[in-house]
């Protein structure tokens, strides 16, 4: 048996009438053909086709307290797209959701020392060599394991954009203060390109990383070096909320899933932005050590965090990384 069905044994027993999973019957494989818009659907109808349920929420957890999981896979080929996948239990979203993900980091079109290298292919034939960080530096791929997730909303969040220009952006600042900061349970920065321009999207938010070492033990981040971010740009407030904020695999904190602004129509349609990589293909878009993905799919994440947790659930992401023989 391979390593990647060992690691789908879990710290948590089953809640009756769940089951584990294995990353074949969650894997598409061949994985369809990027695209400009969202394949979403078409991931989601493959699955659909395979699973019935994904079985991962209202488990118990290591300690009896009720959990619910996400699941996140990625390539070892990180120029390679990888999905997430989730469960709604009610309402007119309800059944299993699987949408592309990328979670390589930071990316250059040009060679740096010690940087792994891959191609993307869009679909007319065009191909264009990357380079992306390990995952043991600041802003490199995700690193497999398990990570608490929390809708990073502004009654639970105080928040701190990060731009240093937010000019045009008045509404959003507005939008997303909160009174008494100081009184919120949890504290995060933010960028405004996370919050996309499309009325569609409003009340979109980007989702809290958070790497979890209570449930790291039977992972795939089982027994990476947990140490705490030596780096001068430390958020006391970050800190007060959280002071173990800063402690991570490789000393790595800060993660998040969220989108972008590369779908709004208003880019699409700024001539300026025609000739980017990143308008013509979700591979070429930047991660930074974050999980991306498309605004459709992370309304839906958004859903799926703000139910589970309102049945007192802890929500949980696991994020797989499979070989390269399974490369889609």
């Amino acid at each position: 048996m391979s390593w990647i069905f060992v690691v789908g044994v879990s710290l948590m027993s089953l809640a009756p009438g769940a089951r584990a999973f294995d990353i074949d019957s969650l894997w598409p494989a061949p994985y369809p053909q990027m695209r400009k818009e969202t394949i979403r659907p078409e991931l989601t109808q493959r699955l659909r086709k395979k699973n019935k349920t994904l079985g991962q929420n209202g488990l118990t957890g290591i300690d009896g307290e009720p959990i619910s999981k996400a699941v996140a896979i990625f390539p070892k080929a990180k120029e390679l797209p990888g999905i997430v996948i989730f469960e709604v239990e009610s309402g007119a979203s309800s059944g299993i959701h699987a949408c592309e993900a990328i979670g390589r980091g930071k990316t250059e079109l040009e060679p740096r020392p010690s940087w792994k290298s891959g191609v993307i292919q869009e679909p007319e034939g065009r191909k264009t060599t990357i380079y992306y960080a390990a995952q043991d530096v600041e802003g490199g791929a995700t690193i497999p394991g398990i990570y608490e997730l929390r809708n990073i909303r502004p009654d639970k969040y105080a928040l701190k954009f990060l731009n240093k220009d937010m000019s045009g952006a008045e509404d959003l600042v507005r939008r997303l203060g909160t009174d008494k900061p100081q009184d919120k349970p949890y504290f995060s920065g933010v960028w405004k390109t996370w919050y996309p321009l499309d009325a569609r999207y409003a009340d979109i938010a980007p989702v809290d990383m958070i790497w979890s070492e209570r449930y790291q033990a039977q992972s795939q981040g089982a027994g990476l070096p947990v140490i705490e971010y030596q780096g001068s740009d430390k958020n006391p407030e970050q800190i007060r909320h959280n002071p173990r904020y800063y402690f991570g695999p490789y000393g790595r904190s800060g993660f998040a899933i969220h989108t972008d602004r590369w779908d709004d129509g208003e880019t699409a349609a700024n001539p300026k932005m025609a000739s980017k990589n990143e308008l013509r293909s979700f591979l070429f878009r930047d991660t930074n050590g974050c999980v991306k993905v498309r605004p459709d799919c992370l309304m839906l994440l958004n859903t799926f965090i703000d139910e589970q947790a309102a049945k007192g659930r802890r929500v949980l992401l696991d994020v797989r990384e499979i070989d390269a023989a399974s490369k889609p």
